[in-house]
Order: C-alpha cells, then structure tokens, then sequence
C-alpha cells in the first residue's frame, strides 16, 4: 500500500517536508550511487581527446573490492598496441607514499620514531643552515617545509644524471634556504631521496630491496618495477608522450634510480587498485589478516602536518573549492563536497599520474596517463568522485525554517522572512527567478517536491512516473487525519483512490459515525461531500470533483461535525495569518471570523449567509497572494454544499450538529 522503496530512498530529504522550506543556490547531494558514471568510457574518451592524451588506464575501489580496473588509448601512439588494466606507467611522486609507508613499518617496529634527528640516523647529513641541520626530523623530510624553495636541487637528478643519491643528499648544504624553517610549504624532491636513505642506514637493505620485500611482493604486485630501466623485453608498458613545445610525440623514458624514493615506481591500475586497498584497510593487505602498518600509522600519515593556503571562490566554485588544504606524511589531504580526501599526483618526463582515496567512503581512484596533461585526470577523477558522491550534479541543498507564518509559504515573503525582514509578499514583476533572494535569480520549492529529485535522478524519470497514471506520474505525501482510525502521512502513487484512502489506508471513520465531508488538500481547498469520494487523488481527478490537491492534506469529517462551527475555525486562522496588506484579505477575513462568530453563536440572519458566500467571492483574485483565495475557497464551497446547516443556526437555535465540541478536534489539521 505504501511506496516503502521509494520512502527509504527520500526518507533524507523527505522528513522535512513538515518542517520548511528549501532555498536552492545551484544546489541536492542524494545519497551515494552504487558504481561508476555509467558515461564513464565516453567521458574518458572525450577527455583523452580534449586534452591529447594517447592513453590512460583507471582503476576504481570500493568497500575493499575492485570496482573496475580498464585500459582506454594506445600504449604508443601511432601503434597498434592498446592500454589494458596490466600496463604499467611510470607513477612519478606516488612513489614517495610508499617511501612514507616503509618507514612507517619502521616506526611500528620501534627501530626509529618519526622525530627522530636526521643527523643521527644519516651521519654526515647538513642543511645550508646549522641550526636547520641540527633540528630537522625525518617528519621533516617528508612534509615539505624545509625553508628549501619550491623544486630546489631538481636538476640535479632530472633530467637523468650521474650524481648518486649520496652525491645528491651531500649538496643539500650549498643550496641557500627561500624561507625560514617550518614556516612554509615548498614542494621539494630532494629531502625524499633522503627519507629513502633512512632505510639502508636502519635495515642495511637497499630502499628498492626493502620496497620489494616488505610492500610489493605481499601484496602481490608482481609486475609493478621500482626503475624504467628493469621493464623485460616485450613487457606490457606504456611509452612517455610529450609536446615540447611542439605537437605531441613518444619521447625517451628518464631514468630516476638516483632519485627513486621520490619517484622512480613503474605500476599498473591492477596492481595500484591492490595498493589503495591496503591504504584505506589502514595498512591491512587485502584478503589477509598480516598488516604492513598499524592503524596508528595510517592515521599519522593521513594527518595535517604542513597547512597549505586556501583561496577563497564566490559562485558555483565557491561550493567545490578547498575549505582545507594540508600535506600529511606522503599524502596531499584537502575536502571535497563535505569528505576528507587522501591523494597525491605523480609527474616524471612524458607521464601524470593521480592516486585519490576517499577513506569514509572506502572509495580509492587511480588515473595513468602517458602524457602530461593533468587537466585530463582531474576532469575524469572528479566526475567520477561526483557519481560516488551523489547525483553527479554538483549543486547543494540549504535548509532554512520559516518564521512561523503561514504566509510565508509564498515565495515572495519566504525570502523577505529569510532576509530578516517582515514575511510580506512582494510586487512581481519582477519575479523570483530573475530577482530574488538578496537580488539574486532564487527557485524556491516545497520540501516534499524537491524530496522526489534523488529518486528521479537516480532511477530516471519514466521510473518515477510510472508511479501514477498517465497524465498525473509519480507519488504525493498524503497526511491523512480528522476522524479517522489511522491518522498518519502516507506515500501513495498519484491517482490513488480518495474512498481506498480513507477505509483501506486510513482505517475508516472511529465509532461507527458516518462521513459528512472531505477536505482533499488542505484547509485551502473546497470540501468535498461524503457522495464525492469516488475520485482519483491526482491533480485532474480532484479538479474534476470541484476542488484542489492542494498540499495533499486529507481531512477526514464524520457526521458529529458543524460545517458552520468548521468554517468559523478555518476563517479564525486565515484572518490570524493574514499580513494586513491587501484591503480585501484584511478586512474580508475580519468581517468574515465576526459574522461566522456571531452566526454560529446564534446570532445570525438569513441575508448572513448570503453576505458571507458574496464577500467571499469578492475576495477571489483580488490579493498579492493567495491567502485571500485560501480563506475564500473552502468558505464558498461550506455555503453552497452545507447551507441547511447555516440556516437550522437561524432565530437564536443553539448549534444543533456538534453539542459536545467534536468539530474542536479538527483545530490541528486546519493548516496546510
């Protein structure tokens, strides 16, 4: 009977619907999608050929399971050979997250600590300043904030030369610092290759044995090799591409073994999937209970050490845009549509590289490219992330409640309240969608139908339709109450019929009482009468019977009711609710509340109801907002279809229909 599907899938969005408003600013994060973009391969190709790219391998992780793992392009270009998950691509600085996790294994075995000082673990080790020498810690080798400008000491490894690491780590001290120590973040290379040093001086293995021991082998990447120079004859390898200030072209692979802790691994998306799970199990090899690194670690290497600066965007960036940014142990750390993301780029000669893990999603993407546009990878990372994230729409949704007033349910004076100002409507032209909250183009809809979007978005629009019937698709909360056995809001398809609701859904009517009447929409809606329920509850149906769908508020009615009693308590609020504004809402609400008092007290005349019908329909059309209307409508329709009821209250005669006060039950439901 209930749509339960379709309820769990809004429950987010949808338990506001009683609360207020949303307002949109280019704005609904809908829970999370269970794969890919399903246009993944085409957005993919459009973006290897915007950004000229030969070829790009991408793997996905998800709740530690491979998600997919696919090649797109040419190994080479102008060759036939294509990228396949297995084809390995130099990875550039993605390398120095595995020199960052091999001494993590380090400081979990107690050999070393991650303040410890470098002159102790690497004898003979000096800065250009003696006191940065004597203070410097192997967290700082890793965090970049050495005082070192940005890429100082580069060439000395790249292009290829024939300085060893030794060589290269033994001229830090003639290189003169750009900043002071520890107050700046500068992007540097050389104090990795240094980290890497570390592991011979603690382990007497070379930093490529113990990277191969400790962390390739077991997680049985078997392919993956830590220099270019090690590829086999016939191997399945990507080719470097660059432009050179030129068309793009394949251009000789650079060596980098003098440099390798800071960027000399060659892997594949296959095996770089295994890497990211170990990463977000937080050290944990996937399919095993062995660990690489405690958990401690993990959280150490994940955490803020060097703050990076922020810019502050206005406009739709601004809602994208990194509200922090810092650089961990090894791991670039920033956040993204409200998560924490761990990630960090590799670039080496003719190849990009970008590793991302989203660990409260247990999400992990990894994009190898053999050229050296980064725009390529970042376009596809973040359309995927979008797909994970929510609808693929980036765009967010904002709750305000509303001041308290029902008139601040039209839109004008919903973003007059919500601009802290009196809730009254304003003069259109012009109109919200050009001028309106705070002079900005401003869409305001009702929670409830803003509730249905993930649903459309996620199923598609035909599914959510087909809800319906052909011309009124997809489903209305319907907040049955009144005397009914069981009051409640229901989620039912449009179309659903009235009678059903009322007996099947809701129950049928306490005490064995009769229907009178049926409020279908709200109490802004004309009454319908208990021969009227045949109908469909959709937009055209209930139009058919004479009355509105309004807000889908159903008031149910038993035959104990005093229709007369009913309007004198639907006009007492709408004369409460009414801003003062326009003359005919004003003083009709007013005039009408006094004459129905009166009426019912006993006090009213025949011509009253004539009166009361007449100024009623004055009051159509004829205000800012439809307050007038709402008072009006369901007035009219009392008077015409009750109007025995007005007339046995004339010459003085106590209410004949509600002697124990049964309509003042109804008083909670009166609004919409």
């Amino acid at each position: 009977m209930q749509n339960t599907n379709l309820a769990k899938k809004r429950k987010r969005v949808g338990i506001c619907a009683c609360l207020g408003f949303l307002v949109l600013a280019c704005a609904v994060r809908s829970s999370a999608q269970a794969g890919p973009p399903a246009d993944l391969d085409a957005f993919v190709t459009r973006s290897m050929k915007t950004f000229d790219v030969p070829g790009m391998a991408i793997a996905i992780v998800k709740d530690g399971k491979v998600v997919m793992a696919k090649g797109y392009g040419l190994r080479k270009m102008d060759e036939a050979a294509p990228v396949d998950e297995n084809t390995l691509f130099g990875i550039g600085s993605n390398t120095k997250a595995f020199t960052t996790a091999a001494l993590a294994t380090l400081v979990d075995e107690g050999k070393i600590s991650w303040d410890d000082k470098v002159y102790e673990r690497l004898p003979g080790f000096e800065m250009y300043d003696p006191y940065v020498s004597h203070e410097m810690t192997i967290r700082d080798l890793l965090t970049h904030r050495s005082g070192m400008g940005l890429g100082e000491g580069d060439l000395l490894f790249w292009p290829h030369t024939s300085f060893t690491s030794e060589e290269i780590i033994y001229k830090l001290r003639f290189m003169k610092p750009a900043s002071s120590f520890r107050s700046k973040f500068a992007y540097d290379n050389l104090l990795y290759i240094a980290a890497g040093q570390i592991i011979p001086a603690v382990t007497g293995k070379t930093w490529e044995q113990y990277i191969s021991e400790r962390i390739l082998q077991p997680l049985g990447m078997k392919t993956t090799t830590l220099s270019n120079a090690q590829f086999p004859a016939g191997a399945n390898f990507a080719w470097p591409h660059s432009k050179l200030g030129g068309p793009l072209r394949p251009i000789d692979f650079v060596e980098l073994d003098n440099a390798a802790p800071a960027g000399s691994i060659n892997s594949s998306v296959a095996e770089m999937a295994r890497w990211m799970m170990l990463q977000l199990n937080h050290g944990k090899f996937p399919e095993s209970d062995k660990r690489l690194f405690t958990e401690q670690r993990s959280q150490e290497m994940w955490s803020a050490q060097t703050i990076l600066p922020t810019r502050e965007r206005n406009g739709p960036l601004g809602e994208i845009s990194a509200k922090f940014a810092a650089y961990g142990l090894g791991w670039g750390l920033r956040d993204y549509q409200g998560r924490k993301l761990v990630g960090h780029t590799g670039g080496v000669a003719g190849f990009v590289s970008r590793v991302m893990l989203v660990p409260e999603e247990k999400l992990g993407v990894v994009i190898l490219t053999n050229a050296e546009e980064g725009f390529a990878f970042d376009s596809i990372l973040f359309h995927v992330l979008d797909s994970y994230f929510g609808s693929g729409k980036t765009f967010n949704v904002y709750w305000h409640g509303g001041a308290g007033a029902y008139e601040v349910g039209e839109e004008s004076a919903l973003m007059e309240s919500l601009e802290g100002k009196r809730g009254v409507p304003r003069i259109k032209p012009p109109f919200p969608a050009v001028v309106g909250l705070w002079g900005s183009p401003t869409v305001i809809n009702n929670v409830e139908t803003l509730s249905s979007a993930p649903h459309i978005l996620l199923d598609g629009a035909q599914k959510f339709a087909d809800y319906g019937t052909p011309k009124n698709g997809g489903v209305r909360l319907f907040c049955l109450s009144g005397h009914v056995n069981k009051p409640g809001v229901y989620e039912l398809p449009l179309g659903y019929s009235l009678k059903k609701m009322i007996y099947d859904v809701g129950g049928g009517i306490p005490g064995g009482k009769k229907l009178k009447a049926i409020v279908p929409g709200g109490s802004s809606t004309p009454v319908l009468t208990a021969d009227e329920i045949d109908i469909a509850m959709d937009f055209d149906g209930v139009a058919k019977a004479g009355s509105m769908l309004g807000s889908g508020g159903v008031v149910v009615i038993d035959d104990s009711t005093c229709m007369v009693r009913f309007a004198q308590y639907i006009m007492k609020f709408y004369q409460h609710e009414s801003c003062g504004w326009c003359i005919p809402c004003r003083e009709g609400t007013d005039w009408l509340k006094k004459t129905l008092d009166r009426f019912h007290a006993g006090g009213g005349v025949r011509k009253d109801i004539d009166n009361i019908q007449y100024l009623s329909e004055n009051m159509l059309g004829r205000t800012f907002c439809p307050l007038g209307d709402a008072a009006a409508m369901p007035t009219i329709s009392i008077v015409k279809k009750f109007r025995k009821e007005f007339e046995d209250h004339l010459e003085g005669k106590p209410c004949p229909y509600d002697p124990v006060g049964t309509t003042r039950q109804l008083l909670p439901v009166l609004s919409d």
